[in-house]
């Protein structure tokens, strides 16, 4: 019972920080408190909570510093230039009836390329919505072409860190898993794809107002320098080196040319990493405002009190509670309902993809083994739900992160095809694949 009235309180915060539009942290705050006092009125210590909660926050020390990276990586695209260079050719070069699904598939390219939702957001992302914002496409259905794109990657591609989770959790093969994700993509993917086509011919690219690109010419050199920050991080995550490694690296060549190419200030670089970078034009400011390390702040408070739930679920007991609940649901609505509804559940509370895929596969990992089920059913049962739904829950950091790159929100979450796509036509066609291979 105890549980049940955290998770109500815990549920109606978050909620209301949605509809007030408050920061998610009180939300995630009233959150922490409630299950603490449920440790505590389970008879777990105080002092016990505390390390737990330590312990939690340790496990993702590697994953804030890939936030900070990620939000100077994103101050160093814009001054350079690197963005502008995409904008200014991109303009003048994509056709104005295909721009939608030009971008999705863009974003699908780069995102198998990256493996990481965070990364293609903030880069290719933003250069995408810049020229959206720009031609005039609803806000909205852009970023959600785009997110679609994103989570083609950050689901089945062999460097993706989500599928890499799944397939450690699991037992499973990274690549088997890849190829039948490959399988059980292929529908969703068409349509997905004809879908934007449609749309692309019934939203073209509208006139691009010439002050913005003479802005661009005076402002900035556009030479084809500005292009390595971009192939850094294209190159290199392919040869498997550390998505850090390469940001970093990336934030080094930008942050050169900003100073050897564009004639920036070393002292303006810096603070532009620190608190983002603010043009002095007028007519680019829309466009390249932003970004910098205090940008993903916020961020990083939500994933550091989002990240202590699991270890305190853990530490009082609370996670036997709910296995048994959803062991039962498996009867009525069969496996990959209950692992659509536990999906939705666990992402909602604990506010992470990655959170929400541990536990996920932590509860049904049994279960499904008792019903016959192989561990190459359940990662494909997990790729097809809560990697994607993480993306669907507003408060979610898979969700909020990479649309807030975008300077995006929620409503582009409905315009996100590929995300719905995927779990209904597997749920539909489930029978239909070799979960044995």
């Amino acid at each position: 019972m105890d549980i049940l009235l955290a998770l109500g309180l815990f549920t109606a915060a978050m909620l209301g920080c949605i509809l007030t539009d408050t920061t998610m942290t009180l939300g995630l705050l009233v959150g922490y408190l409630a299950f603490f006092a449920v440790g505590l009125h389970r008879k777990v210590r105080a002092s016990k909570l505390l390390r737990l909660s330590a312990e939690g926050i340790k496990d993702v020390l590697l994953v804030m510093y890939v936030m900070l990276t990620i939000g100077v990586l994103t101050a160093t695209w814009r001054m350079s230039g690197t963005i502008l260079y995409f904008v200014y050719y991109g303009v003048k070069l994509i056709t104005p009836r295909i721009f939608l699904v030009a971008a999705f598939l863009l974003t699908c390219l780069v995102s198998y390329a990256l493996g990481t939702s965070f990364g293609v957001s903030a880069t290719v992302g933003v250069i995408l919505m810049a020229i959206a914002r720009s031609g005039g496409i609803h806000p909205g259905l852009a970023a959600g072409a785009i997110f679609s794109g994103v989570y083609f990657g950050d689901r089945g591609s062999p460097v993706s860190s989500a599928a890499t989770v799944v397939a450690a959790l699991t037992g499973t093969d990274m690549y088997g898993n890849v190829k039948l994700m490959h399988h059980t993509a292929a529908l969703p993917f068409a349509l997905t794809t004809i879908i934007y086509a449609v749309l692309s011919w019934f939203n073209p690219i509208q006139a691009i107002d010439p002050a913005m690109l003479q802005a661009i010419e005076s402002d900035f050199i556009l030479s084809h320098t500005l292009l390595i920050p971009f192939v850094i991080m294209l190159i290199l995550p392919l040869l498997r080196v550390p998505i850090w490694v390469s940001c970093s690296m990336s934030i080094v060549a930008a942050g050169a040319i900003s100073v050897l190419v564009q004639g920036m200030p070393l002292s303006e670089v810096i603070h532009a990493c620190i608190y983002g970078y603010q043009p002095t034009s007028g007519a680019l400011g829309d466009l390249l405002s932003g970004g910098g390390a205090a940008s993903m702040i916020e961020v990083v408070i939500i994933l550091i009190i989002s990240c202590t739930y699991s270890k305190i679920f853990e530490g009082a007991g609370m996670m036997d509670d709910i296995s048994s609940i959803f062991d039962r649901s498996v009867a009525k609505i069969g496996l990959f309902g209950t692992a659509i509804w536990l999906s939705i559940a666990s992402v909602a509370i604990f506010c992470n993809q990655t959170i929400g895929s541990i536990v996920s596969i932590t509860l049904l990992k049994e279960t499904y083994k008792r019903h016959g089920a192989s561990d190459r059913e359940l990662a494909m049962d997990m790729e097809n739900s809560v990697i994607l739904i993480g993306g669907m829950i507003p408060w979610s950091l898979a969700c909020s992160v990479p649309l807030g790159f975008m300077g995006s929100d929620a409503s582009a979450v409905p315009y996100a095809f590929f995300l719905w796509l995927v779990p209904i036509c597997y749920g539909l066609r489930k029978k239909k694949f070799d979960f044995t291979k």
